[in-house]
């Protein structure tokens, strides 16, 4: 591979045949630590992804496979 020089001293500041994300041979670099969220974060998330929704509700998914098991029963039965 030919040695090519740098086109930029910004932020993409390597050269062309430099590897980039997780491309390069050997393993990955993946030594950081876990994030920790505390209790409030956790919180504060699923209510931030499931407004309106108490502990027990049936989630999105949980209807949406309730209607097609219905709609198949349904089918089955020779109603629509």
């Amino acid at each position: 591979m030919t040695h090519h020089e740098k086109m930029t001293d910004g932020a993409n500041d390597r050269s062309r045949e430099a590897p980039i994300g997780q491309t390069a041979g050997g393993l990955p670099d993946d030594s950081s630590r876990l994030p920790q969220p505390s209790e409030a974060e956790e919180e504060a998330v699923r209510r931030a992804v499931s407004p309106g929704r108490q502990p027990g509700d049936k989630t999105p998914h949980d209807r949406l496979m309730e209607e097609v098991d219905e709609q198949i029963a349904a089918s089955e039965r020779g109603s629509e």
